[in-house]
């Protein structure tokens, strides 16, 4: 019995540092409990095409079939702009070559971030990048496979600095630091103008996700590695 009391407690400490974690700085959170409800800024998503809501990861996930359906949500300047962000998502696919997972990604206008799977040589990684024009971004590339029809935990974080600095993403998959890219073009992320996409990407080659999502979030800041290996370990604040 003593040995359980100090289990409970340990978990409900863990538990409550998560929570800490996951509430500062955090702007969305997308459980996918059907419908697509936004339980941070009430930013509702729109679901496209009737997708499906099956198990997850944490309670139910969206599930896509990769040719028509998808997640918007409607442009917001809280989603992702200034120098400094964090994206983390569950995601679960078999599907190889480039898929997109979420972004805010107008390819012909107003580019922003973008998160995929399916990328590098293997067409098996996870890529993040980030935008500071139509033409000029950086990226980081993961080494593991996410498209092994495993859960697997997916984060990116943006560390950028005022206008004429440089900007560092970093890649993490399952609560491990994967690749960080030092030096880049890219020092800040312009407000919004586009809608965010959740399972393919707005533009002409909409590049659909096929297999689950669950809980994606959104912080205005950078998160450390602890925190990310935390939000890989344990459920987020308030999911049941």
């Amino acid at each position: 019995m003593r040995y359980l009391l100090a289990f409970l407690v340990l978990a409900s400490v863990a538990q409550a540092q998560t929570a800490a974690v996951i509430t500062n700085g955090l702007v969305a959170w997308y459980p996918m409990e059907n419908p697509a409800t936004e339980r941070i800024n009430a930013l509702n998503g729109t679901l496209v095409a009737s997708p499906g809501f099956i198990a997850g990861r944490l309670g139910n996930a969206v599930s896509l079939n990769g040719s028509n359906q998808y997640v918007t949500v409607a442009a917001d300047s809280r989603l992702t702009s200034g120098n400094a962000f964090t994206v983390a998502v569950w995601i679960r696919t078999t599907t190889t070559g480039v898929r997109q997972i979420a972004g805010i990604d107008a390819v012909a206008s107003n580019r922003r971030w973008a998160l995929m799977s399916g990328q590098g040589a293997s067409q098996k990684i996870a890529e993040f990048y980030v935008f500071k024009n139509v033409s000029t971004y950086v990226s980081a590339g993961s080494s593991r496979n996410v498209c092994d029809g495993a859960w697997h935990h997916v984060a990116a974080t943006f560390n950028g600095t005022s206008t004429g600095g440089t900007g560092t993403p970093t890649l993490y998959v399952d609560g491990l630091r994967d690749t960080t890219v030092s030096g880049s073009a890219v020092d800040t992320v312009a407000t919004p103008t586009e809608p965010l996409w959740i399972g393919a990407r707005n533009h002409s080659s909409r590049l659909y996700f096929a297999g689950q999502i669950d809980s994606l979030m959104i912080w205005s800041r950078v998160l450390s590695a602890q925190e990310v290996a935390l939000l890989a370990t344990f459920k987020p604040y308030g999911a049941q």
